[in-house]
């Protein structure tokens, strides 16, 4: 198997990953990014925040948010920022935050040696990447 393989099917199994969490969690991939979102920053978010921090579409958040709503996760404040509501905050509790704890204790599994490689073929991909498409442009 060759590098480009190799780096295409860790990126793939991790999204498989989370998406077999949600699918555990009975959400989809976007209601899971928007309640992980909620979570990690910490703060209520308007919908173009979510967009942006979770890089998808006006649809999706837009969507996902009702689907949170009508489960009595989130609701909108008078600011048009999501919140969690007293049962997101319990799922935040039960779930996302261990989630996220899990998250932490497997990079700290991870020896220093092994982190340090693994930092260095990351920005070395990131920036080779960043290098090789800054060629292209628009597409019309």
């Amino acid at each position: 198997m060759n590098k480009w393989n190799i780096m295409s099917n860790f990126e793939n199994e991790m999204r498989h990953i989370y998406h077999e969490l949600a699918l555990r969690l009975n959400l989809s991939n976007s209601s899971f990014g928007v309640l992980y979102a909620l979570v990690e920053t910490d703060q209520n978010l308007t919908q173009k925040e979510l967009c942006n921090y979770l890089l998808s579409s006006k649809t999706t958040i837009n969507s996902a948010v009702k689907k949170l709503i009508s489960n009595n996760l989130v609701v909108m404040d008078e600011t048009k920022k999501v919140k969690l509501t007293k049962k997101g905050i319990e799922v935040k509790e039960k779930f996302i935050s261990k989630i996220i704890e899990d998250e932490k204790n497997a990079f700290n599994n991870i020896s220093d040696k092994n982190f340090e490689i693994v930092n260095n073929v990351a920005n070395t991909y990131l920036n080779e990447l960043k290098k090789s498409f800054s060629k292209y442009n628009e597409v019309n």
